[in-house]
């Protein structure tokens, strides 16, 4: 069993609130790309199974002390 490749596009935007705090928010997989699982040949079996991991969001606090 192996996984098909596949591309996400992930990101993140950060603000310095100050020397040591940053403020910002990331995202993953903003494209919902499908992770497909193959069992097998590569060129003669069907796809076995896939999984369609959402899109997430997060507003992120970073402080250094």
């Amino acid at each position: 069993m192996w996984a098909e490749d596949y591309g996400q596009l992930d990101g993140s935007i950060f603000f310095d609130v100050t020397e040591n705090v940053k403020l910002g928010v990331q995202g993953t997989n903003l494209t919902q790309e499908r992770t497909v699982l193959r069992v097998g040949y590569a060129d003669r079996m069907p796809r076995y199974s896939w999984v369609d991991t959402d899109r997430r969001v997060a507003v992120v606090l970073r402080a250094r002390f």
